[in-house]
């Protein structure tokens, strides 16, 4: 049985069979220590557990047992006691080991728990429709963003950026399962996006819409120019060197993922009734000749270095400029180092700090690799 395996959640059906996606989604996992592994592998089956357990509501329709689960949840955050009459919710028992809240980064983790939870709660409705852009990222950060920052060693200098890898995460999974989410009668464009482009949600409900030019477009900018803005809110986690092991094992993987997806889709001229035939099949040919490594143990960094490439859309020598920029931040108060890039533009500068100096020549190509390099230094935590 593979890891992935062991941290899906089978006691509850889903709406879609997920144990291929599953096992694409933590292919990495493999790659860890067997106690690192585990860590891992509990908290991803209980997170999984929680979406799985508000997902069969929705199936049901008129099924109450997360709404039971979360009575429960509320009552052991505000108590830190599992009573009785829940004893059976095992996952409370797993969350009441972070109590009592002897320590701010206790406190800190019960919130994001407490934040996806909620979340679940929210969005797991029928007929969702999200109305504007904002909303829809917002849902994201609450659902995909919280999932990330319950994970295992997550670091306080990168908490923030983490919220925004997970809501990257959720878009590229929402890109992968728009053929899915239409079979159930699910759309999550927002409505001011299908309104400025004139395309109905019927019609992506259906799956007619692919003769459609205005489609056409839709696609184009919600992939080739909205998406972009959302990626460059990950910079400063894309390009970090100073992750926990698992943590740079599970960036490798998502990064190579999120560009299969993307390239995939765009082969398909984002025909998503046509995507899963030519997706999936590469997926397993991905996990059969385990694809893995290069990204994941890190032997092969121009690997590594030309997926970052392609997921950020920047040349590499921008990437590995980029890169020594941020190891800046380590050793300037980040205001100052924000104000100081803000400075240069192809030019060398040179930054004191007592008796050292350090030289940094930014070879920055284009106005959209700059303004994600000040977005990165405003962002880190």
């Amino acid at each position: 049985m593979t890891s992935l395996k062991l941290a899906s959640s089978s006691e509850y059906e889903a709406i879609a069979d997920d144990s291929l996606k599953d096992e694409d989604n933590a292919a990495w996992l493999v790659h860890l220590t067997p106690d690192v592994q585990q860590a891992w592998i509990k908290r991803l089956y209980w997170l999984r557990w929680i979406d799985r357990l508000a997902e069969q509501d929705q199936l049901l329709q008129h099924g109450s047992d997360f709404e039971t689960f979360y009575q429960a949840w509320k009552h052991l955050l505000q108590t830190g006691q599992v009573t009785s009459s829940h004893q059976h919710w095992q996952i409370l028992n797993y969350l009441a080991q972070f109590e009592p809240l002897e320590t701010a980064k206790q406190s800190a983790t019960l919130q994001v728990w407490d934040r996806y939870i909620e979340a679940m709660r929210d969005y797991h409705q029928p007929n969702l429709a999200i109305k504007t852009l904002q909303d829809y990222e917002q849902m994201l950060e609450r659902i995909a963003g919280s999932f990330f920052q319950c994970f295992p060693f997550v670091s306080v200098q990168h908490r923030q950026a983490i919220c925004y890898f997970g809501l990257v995460d959720q878009f590229y999974n929402n890109l992968r399962d728009l053929r899915e989410d239409a079979l159930q009668g699910v759309c999550y464009f927002p409505e001011e996006v299908l309104t400025s482009f004139n395309v109905q949600r019927s019609d992506i409900v259906s799956m007619t819409c692919f003769d459609d030019p205005n489609y056409f477009r839709m696609m184009q900018f919600w992939v080739e120019e909205y998406l972009p803005t959302v990626r460059r809110k990950t910079l400063s986690l894309t390009l970090a060197k100073d992750l926990h092991p698992s943590w740079e094992l599970l960036r490798d993987w998502c990064i190579h993922r999120y560009n299969r997806v993307e390239r995939v889709l765009q082969s398909c001229r984002y025909n998503f009734q046509q995507f899963p035939e030519r997706y999936w099949p590469e997926v397993r040919q991905d996990l059969a000749n385990r694809a893995v490594p290069p990204a994941a143990q890190r032997i092969q960094r121009a690997y590594r270095l030309s997926e970052v490439s392609r997921f950020l859309r920047l040349s590499p020598v921008v990437i590995k400029t980029m890169q020594a920029g941020l190891q800046i931040l380590e050793q300037w108060p980040l205001k100052e180092t924000a104000n100081r890039f803000s400075q240069v533009r192809a030019t060398s500068h040179t930054l004191t700090k007592g008796s050292s100096q350090l030289s940094l020549t930014l070879v920055l190509k284009s106005q959209k690799a700059w303004e994600m390099v000040s977005h990165a230094a405003q962002t880190r935590g």
